[in-house]
């Protein structure tokens, strides 16, 4: 399950960057998605997709509020793993997510991250 309470998220701003008052990439949202369930987000660029999806698997931490995905909280460093083993991601950009220099050793990658054998993978 997949909750989020108030959740705010501002992008840092640039050192110097004298405009602190910056508008929230995200304001306020609040959603449960129950396990099971599929969700789809839709919505012009720049309206805060990406940035939604990001704090689902601790690739950004809100500002303010939370994100709890299977009652643990995003923010806390030691359940990183946790969280990530339960909300995958594939990036838009093909060259943001090729690892290995063949198909199969990039088939590969993400089981062996989960510590699986050679022979079984």
């Amino acid at each position: 399950m997949i909750c989020l309470k108030d959740l705010t998220y501002r992008y840092p701003t640039r050192r110097g960057d004298r405009d602190t008052a910056r508008r929230a990439a995200l304001d306020g949202i609040s959603l449960d998605i129950p396990s099971g369930c599929f969700m789809a987000v839709l919505g012009p660029n720049g309206s805060g997709k990406s940035t939604l999806a990001r704090h689902l698997n601790a690739l950004l931490l809100p500002s303010s509020g939370a994100a709890l995905v299977n009652g643990l909280d995003t923010a806390d460093a030691g359940c990183l793993w946790r969280i990530r083993d339960a909300v995958g991601m594939v990036f838009q950009n093909p060259d943001n997510q090729i690892v290995g220099a063949t198909v199969e050793e990039d088939a590969a990658f993400g089981p062996e991250c989960r510590g699986l054998e050679p022979a079984e993978i």
